[in-house]
């Protein structure tokens, strides 16, 4: 591990309703690096933006939590063994000392303000040194301000397997550790494992009952597990029930993983004539359904020009549309001159069966040859073949058509729907065996949430809910309202989840609670971390790939904007009274005009770090 150098690190204020202030934090693990040469280098003096007041400058302090290592476990185990998994003993390491001294820490807590709720995001999983900034600043809430829990984008399910140790419950940390399923390993890293053995260590030492947390659901393995022990206590009739109808569930497979979003999808190429100005273009297409009841199937039009770019048009179907009469489905659209081959094609992203027949292209209203394009489709191939599943098999249809000699169909595998039927046929079961048990209100609330992450792999895999963040959201809330109520909560994910964006986990929790959501964005300049490689090839077994930031990737967006103001040190930037500032305000209209319409971060707080490390794996995983 390098050693922890002193550094100085500027802080920026800049968000409306609190004071902007100019502040000196962390120290980086590694010397700070830059674009090109080694140094972050300011834009020419000419573009440099206004300068914010020099009042708001201090001094300051580190990245890595004070004591966060931990020696390999050679002592004795906790005095509170595992009944039910003998295990390799477990260091009980001293709590470190609070950082009383880091005024760093003490103007972040103070930007939260009182939320209840607050998201530190990171802009790249597998990286060490978010993880570390993790541990500190979660340390740090729970001594001083009052934080009980940490919810990290893991199985939910699996989480409660390590607040156990957490609490002394079980000794067995590195098999533990060890269980988790192959994607997130990305998680489960030496920094985790140090952050783990510091939790117990702070209960053991007589604090407050703290706690670790999940709120994602990909992987259903862990509840049903945590199901089956429950019901079998309970009435094991129930219990053999609900399992046969959970191994029809993981017979669907493709469980876990990134699900096939795009279902079937097919085109095929259709080549327009030359123009020398654009011209209206309409794709039509007539649609039939049986059995949809989630989901949507439509129409799809793609181009490339030279100069014009890509072109990219669709239209949909719900559920409601879809019937056993024909539909006309229908894209208008104005194709440049430049652009004379296209891709048309459908995509069926539901269950049940769709039929499409009668393709029309009608250039500025004359038609264009279609004959047989339908059947000429060319299916898109699975994103990730190792880990997913086609669910949909395309057929020529000689019996159901419209006025063609054939359309084509598109059926969804039947398993989806018995895969469906039988999680929720689950639930419905363990509801009956709950209400007529003796649990606490509290034990019932908890196995209704572990049904329910069930289902929303399911639904997920299914394409009933493709939107990830909705269940992420729905278990972030019930962490808060059910599983921890009253607790003030640390939310640690990627920033693509946390930040305040439309359709997002975080622009869904900013909706619902206000300014009792806060934000914090972990970003690098540069540096190094590691993720899984090509998604036609990853599987299960595969080793995680190294990752370099490219600097240039920056150029337009806020972090190579706060560069300057870092001058070669980390930066913890406040979207705070900046704003209410004339210098705030032209700063920000600075930014603004350099982005080049490139998207800005909704976020409260940035944590910019010059450069960062890959994470350290797990002994396991070396």
């Amino acid at each position: 591990m390098p050693n922890v150098l002193a550094v100085r690190l500027v802080v920026v204020s800049l968000s409306t309703a609190r004071l902007a202030v100019v502040y000196v934090l962390w120290a980086l693990l590694t010397p700070a690096v830059g674009f090109a040469s080694g140094e972050v280098q300011a834009p020419p003096e000419a573009t440099l933006p206004p300068v914010l007041p020099s009042e708001l400058t201090t001094t300051l302090l580190r990245v890595k939590p004070a004591h966060s290592a931990v020696p390999s476990p050679e002592v004795p185990s906790p005095a509170v063994p595992s009944p039910a998994v003998p295990s390799p003993a477990v260091p009980s390491p001293a709590v470190p000392s609070p950082d009383v001294s880091s005024p760093d820490l003490q103007t972040l807590a103070q930007w939260l303000g009182n939320a209840t709720l607050v998201g530190l995001g990171e802009s790249s999983h597998g990286t060490d040194d978010y993880h570390r900034v993790l541990h500190r600043v979660f340390a740090h809430l729970v001594r001083e301000e009052g934080f009980d829990v940490l919810a990290l984008e893991i199985s939910q399910a699996h989480a409660t397997r390590l607040d156990d140790f957490v609490h002394g419950r079980r000794d067995d940390l590195d098999a533990l550790l060890a269980e988790r399923w192959w994607v997130a390993k990305v998680f489960y890293d030496e920094a985790l494992r140090d952050l783990l053995l510091w939790m117990r260590s702070f209960v053991e030492a007589g604090g407050r009952p703290i706690h670790i947390a999940g709120f994602d659901f990909k992987q259903p393995s862990f509840a049903i597990a945590e199901l089956a022990e429950l019901l079998q206590a309970l009435d094991a009739e129930a219990a053999a029930k609900v399992a046969a109808l959970y191994a029809t569930v993981d017979s669907l497979g493709g469980l876990g993983v990134f699900p096939n979003v795009s279902g079937f999808t097919a085109e095929a190429t259709l080549d327009l004539s030359a123009s020398e100005t654009p011209r209206p273009v309409r794709f039509s297409v007539w649609v039939r359904g049986v059995g949809v009841e989630h989901g949507s199937v439509g129409l799809l039009v793609r181009g490339r020009g030279r100069q014009s770019g890509a072109l990219n048009e669709s239209h949909s179907l719900t559920p409601v549309d879809l019937t056993a009469e024909w539909t006309r489905l229908e894209v208008d659209i104005e194709v440049p001159a430049d652009m004379t081959r296209m891709l048309v094609g459908f995509y069926h992203r539901a269950n049940g069966s769709v039929w499409l027949d009668d393709l029309v292209v009608e250039v500025e209203g004359e038609r264009v040859a279609t004959e047989g394009k339908l059947q000429e489709v060319v299916p898109w191939p699975l994103m990730i073949p190792a880990a997913q599943r086609m669910d949909y098999e395309l057929v020529t249809d000689r019996d159901v058509f419209r006025s063609s000699p054939s359309s084509v169909r598109v059926d969804c595998s039947a398993v989806v729907d018995k895969a469906l039927a039988a999680v929720r046929a689950a639930s419905t079961l363990l509801d009956d065996v709950l209400a007529a048990s003796q649990l606490s209100s509290i034990e019932i609330a908890w196995a209704h949430q572990m049904a329910r992450l069930v289902e929303q792999s399911v639904e997920w895999r299914t394409l009933v809910d493709n939107n990830r963040d909705v269940s992420l959201t729905a278990n972030v809330t019930w962490l808060q309202r059910e599983g921890y109520p009253g607790r003030r909560m640390l939310v640690f994910g990627h920033t693509s989840h946390i930040e305040r964006i439309p359709g997002r986990m975080g622009g869904y929790l900013a909706a619902a609670r206000g300014d009792d959501y806060v934000t914090i964005s972990m970003l690098t300049l540069a540096g190094d971390y590691v993720y899984f490689g090509d998604p036609g090839t990853v599987a299960p077994n595969s080793a995680l790939e190294a990752f370099v930031v490219d600097p240039e990737q920056h150029v337009g967006r806020l972090e190579h904007e706060l560069a300057p103001l870092a001058d070669g040190n980390p930066l913890l930037f406040h979207l705070a009274a900046t704003a209410d500032t004339v210098e705030g305000r032209q700063w920000l209209e600075f930014v603004r005009a350099r982005s080049s319409g490139k998207p800005q971060r909704d976020t409260d707080v940035v944590v910019l770090l010059q450069r960062v490390n890959p994470l350290i794996p797990l002994a396991s995983d070396r």
